[in-house]
């Protein structure tokens, strides 16, 4: 499927995995290449998945996310603005046999997603060319799809 925007020369990219990484990487190519993104499962989110178990969401993978570098800046205030995630004021601690309480990564702010860190992989999705339920086990070079 060729994403709009993209014309049949457009070179045309596979990206395996819809994890955020993934997610992200398809939705800043997609303006300028025909991509798809492949899934082994049957949706997206990677490490960022959640459960609607006990009628509550339950992200049994990331927790939170962090945006340490400047160039996703504009996308954690877009995301901030929409409500699609909201700062994550829990204070975190590593304890160990060596040091009973370090503070981890102390003035870093850390993003949930809401209702669930799913939601923000969920959101992602839009506009994308996606397989869910396709894992792939072969990577070569074809002049086909």
């Amino acid at each position: 499927m060729t994403e709009p925007g993209c014309n049949k020369a457009s070179p045309r990219i596979a990206i395996v995995g819809a994890g955020l990484s993934g997610l992200m990487a398809a939705r800043v190519l997609r303006d300028r290449f025909s991509v798809s993104v492949f899934e082994k499962h049957t949706r997206p989110g990677g490490r960022c998945t959640t459960f609607d178990d006990f009628g509550m969401p339950i992200d049994s993978g990331a927790q939170y996310l962090t945006a340490r570098s400047p160039a996703l800046q504009p996308y954690i205030q877009r995301w901030l603005a929409t409500g699609l995630i909201q700062p994550w004021d829990a204070a975190l601690a590593a304890v160990s046999d060596e040091t009973p309480v370090s503070p981890v990564s102390p003035g870093v702010t850390r993003y949930v997603a809401c209702p669930g860190m799913d939601a923000l992989a969920k959101a992602l999705c839009h506009g994308l060319s996606l397989q869910f339920g396709r894992e792939v086990s072969e990577v070569a070079y074809t002049d086909r799809w």
